[in-house]
């Protein structure tokens, strides 16, 4: 197929620029901006839509800004560091109320919190890298491929990762075999390293600290105090050790939590390494006390068990307020709908950013409980 000329109009939350053709149908085109003039080969074809490459920006759009790293494009990674930070703070919102739309939630009124990152670059406080021998090559896999291209540094990790690469690169030496290695800045702000391990291996906790904080300091101020918290899908308790004041319980479930109970936290505090469908299931009867819960769930929400779930919180604990997280908008606004079909009032919404340059988003909303249908 021969290239064609396409002007791109907007932004998909998607990550694409979205253009359409001279037939009316709609093209993503990755790497774009709104008001560029772009070649492009149509890659893709669906019955709604299709997908184009990039061939040229004919004509760059006033939104486009110089990406600060060399091989933007070429990474897997990031893919949003030719638009300015406003407008992808700006597509994250939209995108998040556009799927809370199409789901049948209802928004108007609703005040959303809006949390864009101060530090759009130079965040990341963990990331992996791959190397090969046979080449020498230590750095990320290229876009859609397994093949690795070596980099000098990562414009969105910390300057202790970067730091470090050096002596890694002289430690690499040693192997024979691709192999992978994580490398994170611990939470007293040095750089340390794992070969060929599981990812996180030195624990899970988010990869954005600062925004981690707005995280933390959003759930706070939403969820009230209550005799007991039911922190589900909990982790660590990333969302849950912070608010040991506010609660005379804390039950923590997932999983996958800590091996060892940090000492710092309270006996009121207490995991449970289970899933939550499991415990809740099991979980004595609460509804003398009053209740809230947290809810942050994978990538693909609370999906099937949601109704199990819904209706042993429902049964067993009567929650007051509820506060989902999400990391996918679709699933969320999902989930999302289902609490209102379930009697729960939408009262706040919030539009966080973990991942700067990238369309990924945190959703978070605030449940009221105000009737059982």
């Amino acid at each position: 197929m021969n290239p064609i000329t396409v002007t791109i109009h907007d932004i998909a939350r998607g990550g694409s620029g979205v253009a359409r053709l001279e037939s009316g149908e709609i093209v993503f085109v990755p790497f774009t901006a709104p008001g560029d003039v772009v070649s492009i080969n149509i890659t893709e074809k669906t019955k709604n839509y299709s997908h184009g490459e990039l061939i040229e920006v004919l004509q760059p759009s006033k939104e486009r800004v110089e990406p600060l790293c060399p091989s933007f494009t070429k990474c897997g990674g990031c893919s949003w560091q030719h638009l300015p930070y406003t407008l992808q703070f700006d597509v994250k919102k939209r995108g998040l109320l556009q799927a809370l739309k199409r789901a049948g939630v209802k928004t108007e009124g609703i005040e959303t919190d809006e949390m864009p990152a101060k530090n759009h670059y130079f965040y990341r406080n963990r990331i992996q890298l791959r190397g090969n021998p046979i080449d020498h090559s230590l750095g990320f896999y290229e876009k859609n491929s397994i093949k690795t291209f070596t980099i000098e540094d990562c414009k969105i990790s910390r300057k202790e990762i970067n730091d470090a690469l050096p002596i890694i690169r002289k430690e690499a030496d040693k192997f024979t075999q691709p192999y992978k290695v994580e490398v994170e800045v611990s939470e007293d702000g040095e750089a340390r390293w794992t070969w060929d391990k599981k990812n996180a291996a030195f624990g899970f906790r988010q990869v954005n600290d600062e925004q981690n904080i707005q995280l933390q300091n959003w759930v706070k101020s939403n969820i009230g105090s209550a005799d007991l918290l039911l922190d589900l899908f909990g982790g660590s308790g990333n969302l849950s050790r912070p608010l040991v004041s506010q609660f005379n319980e804390i039950h923590c479930v997932d999983t996958n939590v800590p091996n060892d109970k940090p000492i710092e936290l309270p006996e009121t505090f207490t995991f449970y390494r289970a899933s939550v469908v499991w415990w809740l299931q099991n979980a004595p009867q609460n509804k003398d006390f009053s209740s809230a819960v947290i809810l942050d769930p994978p990538r693909e929400g609370l999906s099937a068990d949601f109704a199990q779930i819904e209706f042993a919180l429902s049964q067993k604990f009567s929650p007051e307020t509820i506060i989902l997280v999400g990391c996918d908008t679709d699933s969320f606004a999902r989930d999302s709908f289902r609490f209102t079909q379930k009697g729960y009032t939408l009262s706040r919404l919030g539009v966080l950013d973990l991942f700067p340059q990238t369309p990924h988003v945190e959703s978070l909303a605030v449940f009221k409980k105000t009737a059982i249908k």
